[in-house]
């Protein structure tokens, strides 16, 4: 190959024996010092050779980078558009190692990845996004072992959630009666127990079997809530009517504004100010007074009892009510 130089950062020019030219660039270096190459061959003519050298700019196989790009136009094109927008910000966190070739890592490196995050959710996010990047190097025979199993993440303190009182349930209705139309909303997945996503996201009217008093199909997150129907109290069919009306969506918003107005409706309702998953463990405390736990798993669409328990927070009212039927 006759090799021809060029100014600092633009590679070099190679022709081949049959007669093509080929551009390799020096795009970094390993953990060692070593260079990391790239190359592209095959072009006729050295002019397309140096106009291609000229912008080029190459990420080296295995990198984090290069890895993030092979990521990009595989697995990432199935999630939601939601997730892809989140991962290309738990990306920017990868930065410190985006040069790096991912066989160079060690545990340290991984961990130093995660201890400027306090979360436990946005180190797991890291942790995740990277153990997709290892999986891409496996199976390209970049590396053997996925590190990420052996990241420690800060312990996940859950907290505890809690439903509505009955005082606070009550200044719903009252404020529906009076007019607040997205009070609806609330009044909507307190008996339902809907999650914030299938209302702000996938209720359409097409879903809604008035006659029979399910929703079906509007389930997320799960295979068993996806299958199983939302049912309909009574009470409830006429508030979903009226949310609907002149509607194909149950919200035609966006999620922030339907999270903006939430806000802003608990507190003309004059009651705390919870999020809207206190909705869900008020479904499963109203739907587990006096309700086999059986019926109370079906109708939460929980796939474990386990589950449904959590939801469940009985007043001493209840308790009393409880130890006085055995007694």
């Amino acid at each position: 190959m006759n090799k021809k130089k060029r100014a600092n950062g633009e590679g070099c020019i190679y022709k081949e024996k049959n007669g093509t030219y080929t551009v390799i660039k020096t795009i970094g270096y390993d953990a060692n010092g070593k260079q990391l190459r790239a190359k592209r061959r095959g072009f006729k003519k050295h002019s397309e050779a140096s106009e291609f050298s000229a912008t080029w700019k190459a990420t080296p196989r295995g990198t984090i980078q290069d890895l993030w790009e092979t990521y990009l136009i595989t697995d990432y094109l199935d999630l939601s558009e939601g997730k892809k927008k989140h991962y290309l910000t738990v990306y920017e966190r990868l930065k410190p190692v985006w040069h790096k070739n991912i066989d160079s890592l060690d545990i340290k490196d991984l961990q130093r990845l995660i201890e400027p995050y306090e979360s436990f959710y946005q180190q797991k996010d890291i942790k995740t996004l990277m153990s997709h990047l290892y999986n891409i190097a496996i199976a390209q025979k970049m590396t053997s072992v996925n590190l990420t199993q052996r990241m420690k993440l800060v312990k996940l303190e859950e907290k505890q959630g809690e439903p509505w009182t009955v005082a606070e349930l009550q200044k719903f209705w009252d404020a529906y009666d009076q007019g607040d139309n997205f009070v609806g909303y609330i009044l909507f997945m307190c008996y339902t127990g809907s999650q914030p996503e299938e209302v702000f996201g996938t209720i359409t009217r097409s879903m809604i079997d008035y006659d029979k008093q399910v929703i079906i199909g509007s389930g997320v997150k799960t295979e068993i809530r996806r299958k199983s129907p939302l049912v309909l109290a009574d009470d409830i069919v006429p508030v979903l009517k009226d949310l609907m009306k002149d509607s194909v969506k149950l919200w035609n918003g966006s999620k922030h504004q339907w999270y903006d107005e939430y806000r802003r409706c608990i507190k003309r309702c004059g009651v705390r100010e919870l999020p809207p998953y206190t909705c869900r463990h008020t479904t499963g405390t109203l739907i587990a007074n006096g309700t086999p736990t059986l019926i109370a798993q079906k109708f939460m669409r929980h796939g474990s009892s386990k589950t449904t328990e959590r939801y469940v927070h009985p007043d001493s009212e209840t308790l009393i009510k409880a130890i006085n039927s055995v007694t």
